[in-house]
């Protein structure tokens, strides 16, 4: 085995990349969100979900009007993991190179509704050293915490009857960004978390109408 200045290494099946332990950071960007009306239990939408990769984890995080939460979600037709879920708010996640790259349908179904208004939030997360959730919380009141450690990426749906996206801004740390679905349906909420905290508050601000909210860190 040789070692060369330039970073590559040689054994003897020829020169291979070297690859340095500790490098970048999770990271995510939002492909998009989409909400719909009508009958019926499901929707579907194309956006675009980055490159497959193994490090790739892509997080829906979907909401309600008085209805269940999504009883399930695909990407690229494969099945996606339930993390979280309360009444009518939920996240799921979508690791590794199964879900494909580029532009893919997504799609999410729930078992039945009161209303026929839903919505999802759709994230792209890279460079993750975990395929799974590491922790997530859930509640039908006005705040719960969560453990988080500095640089976990988290996610929060929440379902509201308000016309306005929820602030966050009594939370322990507001979010990078919030997202309103549409009109009396909820929307959701991501962070980069900048400290480790046993006991993360995380306190949606909703206008009128808060039922529920759930989330989900990543790292």
């Amino acid at each position: 085995m040789v070692w060369s200045k330039s970073g590559w290494l040689s054994d003897d099946t020829g020169w291979l990349p070297l690859v340095v332990a500790g490098g970048s950071p999770p990271s995510y960007v939002l492909a998009g969100t989409f909400s719909a009306s009508g009958s019926g239990d499901t929707i579907s939408t194309t956006m675009n979900v980055g490159t497959a990769a193994a490090d790739r984890i892509i997080v829906i995080t979907g909401a309600s009007q008085n209805s269940p939460a999504i009883a399930s979600a695909t990407i690229n037709g494969v099945s996606c993991t339930l993390d979280a879920s309360n009444a009518d708010s939920c996240v799921f996640s979508a690791p590794g190179i199964a879900f494909g790259s580029g532009v893919q349908t997504i799609t999410a179904t729930w078992t039945g509704s009161s209303f026929f208004t839903r919505g999802i939030t759709v994230w792209v997360a890279s460079h993750c050293a975990s395929s799974t959730v590491i922790h997530t919380a859930s509640n039908t009141t006005i705040a719960s915490t969560i453990s988080v450690v500095a640089g976990d990426l988290m996610f929060s749906a929440n379902n509201s009857a308000s016309a306005t996206p929820a602030t966050y801004s009594s939370s322990t740390q507001a979010p990078s960004n919030t997202q309103l679905l549409a009109s009396n349906i909820g929307g959701s909420a991501d962070w980069v978390i900048a400290a480790t905290n046993a006991s993360f508050s995380v306190t949606p601000q909703i206008v009128t109408g808060l039922n529920d909210y759930a989330v989900g860190t990543y790292h």
